[in-house]
Protein backbone atom coordinates (compact mmCIF):
# COMPACT_ATOMS: atom_id res chain seq x y z
CA UNK A 1 0.00 0.00 0.00
CA UNK A 2 2.82 2.40 0.67
CA UNK A 3 4.52 2.20 -2.78
CA UNK A 4 0.75 3.67 -3.92
CA UNK A 5 1.07 5.99 -2.00
CA UNK A 6 3.89 6.93 -3.31
CA UNK A 7 3.98 6.42 -6.31
CA UNK A 8 0.20 8.87 -6.04
CA UNK A 9 2.76 11.49 -4.41
CA UNK A 10 4.93 11.76 -7.25
CA UNK A 11 1.81 11.75 -10.32
CA UNK A 12 0.28 14.48 -8.02
CA UNK A 13 3.58 16.75 -8.12
CA UNK A 14 4.44 15.57 -11.82
CA UNK A 15 0.85 17.03 -12.05
CA UNK A 16 1.26 20.30 -10.45
CA UNK A 17 4.80 20.66 -12.79
CA UNK A 18 3.35 19.97 -15.61
CA UNK A 19 0.26 22.43 -15.21
CA UNK A 20 3.14 24.96 -14.28
CA UNK A 21 4.91 24.44 -17.67
CA UNK A 22 1.90 24.86 -19.20
CA UNK A 23 0.60 27.91 -18.10
CA UNK A 24 4.46 29.75 -18.55
CA UNK A 25 4.48 28.27 -22.12
CA UNK A 26 0.78 29.96 -22.66
CA UNK A 27 2.08 32.79 -20.99
CA UNK A 28 5.64 33.27 -23.30
CA UNK A 29 3.33 32.15 -26.04
CA UNK A 30 1.33 35.34 -25.42
CA UNK A 31 4.25 37.69 -25.44
CA UNK A 32 5.53 36.66 -27.99
CA UNK A 33 2.28 36.93 -29.92
CA UNK A 34 1.79 40.46 -28.76
CA UNK A 35 5.67 40.93 -29.47
CA UNK A 36 4.94 40.00 -32.93
CA UNK A 37 2.00 42.11 -33.78
CA UNK A 38 3.56 45.07 -32.11
CA UNK A 39 4.81 47.69 -34.13
CA UNK A 40 8.83 47.67 -34.37
CA UNK A 41 11.34 50.25 -32.46
CA UNK A 42 13.68 51.18 -35.57
CA UNK A 43 17.11 53.12 -33.81
CA UNK A 44 19.75 54.42 -36.39
CA UNK A 45 22.90 56.83 -35.54
CA UNK A 46 22.73 60.35 -37.15
CA UNK A 47 25.39 62.69 -35.93
CA UNK A 48 26.86 60.67 -33.02
CA UNK A 49 23.02 60.89 -31.49
CA UNK A 50 20.94 57.97 -31.67
CA UNK A 51 17.22 58.36 -32.75
CA UNK A 52 14.44 55.81 -31.89
CA UNK A 53 11.01 56.19 -34.40
CA UNK A 54 8.29 54.18 -34.07
CA UNK A 55 7.87 51.95 -37.28
CA UNK A 56 4.42 51.03 -38.79
CA UNK A 57 3.65 47.53 -40.86
CA UNK A 58 1.80 48.25 -44.26
CA UNK A 59 1.34 46.52 -47.24
CA UNK A 60 2.93 48.69 -49.85
CA UNK A 61 1.36 48.13 -53.41
CA UNK A 62 3.78 48.29 -55.96
CA UNK A 63 3.31 51.48 -58.39
CA UNK A 64 4.27 52.79 -61.54
CA UNK A 65 7.09 54.39 -60.38
CA UNK A 66 8.48 51.08 -58.44
CA UNK A 67 8.03 48.96 -62.03
CA UNK A 68 9.94 52.03 -64.09
CA UNK A 69 12.99 51.82 -61.28
CA UNK A 70 12.50 48.24 -61.17
CA UNK A 71 13.13 47.64 -65.48
CA UNK A 72 15.89 50.23 -65.51
CA UNK A 73 17.59 48.73 -62.61
CA UNK A 74 17.20 45.24 -64.44
CA UNK A 75 18.78 46.50 -67.79
CA UNK A 76 21.51 47.56 -66.04
CA UNK A 77 22.40 44.87 -64.53
CA UNK A 78 21.57 42.65 -66.86
CA UNK A 79 23.26 44.31 -70.17
CA UNK A 80 26.33 46.03 -68.20
CA UNK A 81 29.83 44.60 -68.54
CA UNK A 82 32.99 45.30 -68.43
CA UNK A 83 34.57 41.86 -69.06
CA UNK A 84 32.07 39.25 -70.08
CA UNK A 85 31.65 36.59 -67.59
CA UNK A 86 28.03 35.19 -67.74
CA UNK A 87 28.29 33.87 -64.46
CA UNK A 88 28.67 36.82 -62.96
CA UNK A 89 26.00 38.30 -65.00
CA UNK A 90 23.30 35.42 -63.84
CA UNK A 91 24.29 35.94 -60.35
CA UNK A 92 23.78 39.90 -60.28
CA UNK A 93 20.22 39.01 -61.91
CA UNK A 94 18.92 36.42 -60.40
CA UNK A 95 17.13 37.63 -57.06
CA UNK A 96 15.18 39.78 -60.03
CA UNK A 97 14.38 36.51 -62.64
CA UNK A 98 12.80 33.50 -62.57
CA UNK A 99 14.69 30.42 -62.78
CA UNK A 100 13.22 29.57 -66.42
CA UNK A 101 14.66 32.66 -67.69
CA UNK A 102 17.89 32.05 -66.14
CA UNK A 103 18.09 28.67 -67.62
CA UNK A 104 16.87 30.30 -71.09
CA UNK A 105 19.72 32.84 -70.16
CA UNK A 106 22.66 30.35 -69.59
CA UNK A 107 22.01 29.15 -73.42
CA UNK A 108 22.12 32.17 -74.91
CA UNK A 109 25.50 33.18 -73.19
CA UNK A 110 26.93 29.56 -73.94
CA UNK A 111 26.28 30.90 -77.66
CA UNK A 112 27.68 34.77 -76.49
CA UNK A 113 30.87 32.37 -75.24
CA UNK A 114 31.46 31.14 -78.52
CA UNK A 115 31.30 34.66 -80.16
CA UNK A 116 33.69 35.60 -77.63
CA UNK A 117 36.80 34.10 -79.61
CA UNK A 118 36.46 36.99 -82.61
CA UNK A 119 37.20 39.37 -79.24
CA UNK A 120 40.34 37.85 -78.54
CA UNK A 121 42.89 40.21 -78.01
CA UNK A 122 40.94 43.03 -77.50
CA UNK A 123 39.08 45.15 -74.91
CA UNK A 124 34.95 44.71 -74.96
CA UNK A 125 32.80 46.08 -72.53
CA UNK A 126 29.44 47.20 -72.93
CA UNK A 127 26.83 49.24 -70.74
CA UNK A 128 23.53 50.81 -71.95
CA UNK A 129 22.75 54.59 -71.26
CA UNK A 130 19.53 56.34 -71.94
CA UNK A 131 17.30 54.21 -70.65
CA UNK A 132 13.21 55.17 -71.00
CA UNK A 133 10.61 52.75 -69.58
CA UNK A 134 7.13 53.38 -71.00
CA UNK A 135 4.46 50.92 -69.01
CA UNK A 136 1.28 49.72 -70.99
CA UNK A 137 -1.77 47.33 -69.24
CA UNK A 138 0.15 44.57 -70.98
CA UNK A 139 3.77 45.02 -71.00
CA UNK A 140 6.50 47.25 -69.46
CA UNK A 141 8.72 47.96 -72.51
CA UNK A 142 12.06 49.34 -72.18
CA UNK A 143 14.25 51.64 -74.79
CA UNK A 144 17.67 52.00 -74.14
CA UNK A 145 21.30 52.69 -76.02
CA UNK A 146 23.31 49.33 -75.14
CA UNK A 147 26.64 50.89 -75.99
CA UNK A 148 29.43 48.35 -77.03
CA UNK A 149 32.92 49.14 -76.78
CA UNK A 150 35.88 47.38 -78.77
CA UNK A 151 39.09 48.41 -77.97
CA UNK A 152 37.85 51.52 -76.32
CA UNK A 153 35.86 52.91 -79.97
CA UNK A 154 31.69 53.15 -78.81
CA UNK A 155 28.97 51.29 -81.26
CA UNK A 156 25.43 52.67 -79.95
CA UNK A 157 22.93 50.02 -80.33
CA UNK A 158 19.24 50.94 -79.99
CA UNK A 159 17.38 48.38 -78.27
CA UNK A 160 13.59 47.84 -77.10
CA UNK A 161 12.62 44.84 -75.06
CA UNK A 162 9.53 44.17 -73.69
CA UNK A 163 9.51 42.72 -69.71
CA UNK A 164 7.30 40.12 -69.10
CA UNK A 165 6.77 40.44 -64.93
CA UNK A 166 5.45 38.52 -62.35
CA UNK A 167 4.44 39.02 -58.78
CA UNK A 168 6.42 36.56 -56.17
CA UNK A 169 7.81 36.51 -52.71
CA UNK A 170 8.75 39.63 -51.12
CA UNK A 171 12.56 39.60 -50.47
CA UNK A 172 14.89 41.80 -48.35
CA UNK A 173 16.83 42.07 -52.00
CA UNK A 174 13.86 42.38 -54.27
CA UNK A 175 11.15 44.35 -51.97
CA UNK A 176 8.80 44.50 -54.38
CA UNK A 177 8.20 40.74 -55.16
CA UNK A 178 8.61 41.40 -59.13
CA UNK A 179 10.64 38.91 -61.04
CA UNK A 180 11.41 39.23 -65.10
CA UNK A 181 10.01 35.95 -66.38
CA UNK A 182 10.44 37.28 -70.27
CA UNK A 183 12.39 39.12 -72.20
CA UNK A 184 11.61 40.12 -76.01
CA UNK A 185 13.81 41.20 -78.11
CA UNK A 186 12.09 43.98 -80.99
Amino acid sequence: MDQWAILNKQLSVFKVIAIGYSIIAIILLGLLFFEAIDTPIIAFEKEGDRIYLKGQRVQLETTDRDIDSFAKSWAKLRYTWGDFKPNEIISRIRPFTTEGLIRKLRKVFERSDKAKKEWKGKKVSKYVGQIEVTLTDKEVQVLFDKVIRINEIPIIVPTAISLVLVQGTRTEVNPHGLFINGVIHH
